[in-house]
């Protein structure tokens, strides 16, 4: 029996690092004196590392805002 598992997670990490639309429920800056919320915009993002308590490391998304236009 063949199924779809949908995508691995190596290609949906890939996919979030490139642009793609975002519904910004939450206020998001996109621009110098410019923030948007409750509208379609484009973000991007950076998986980076951080080194917290006891040499705990924690990996966390860094995200980029645009206007999409």
């Amino acid at each position: 029996m063949k199924i779809n598992c949908g995508p691995t997670a190596a290609t949906r990490t890939a996919k979030l690092k490139e642009w793609h639309d975002f519904f910004a429920i939450w206020p998001r800056r996109v621009g110098e004196n410019d923030c948007r919320f409750l509208e379609t915009i484009e973000r991007k993002g950076e998986i980076y590392t951080a080194y917290i308590q006891h040499g705990l490391k924690v990996e966390m998304w860094a995200w980029e805002y645009r206007s999409k236009e």
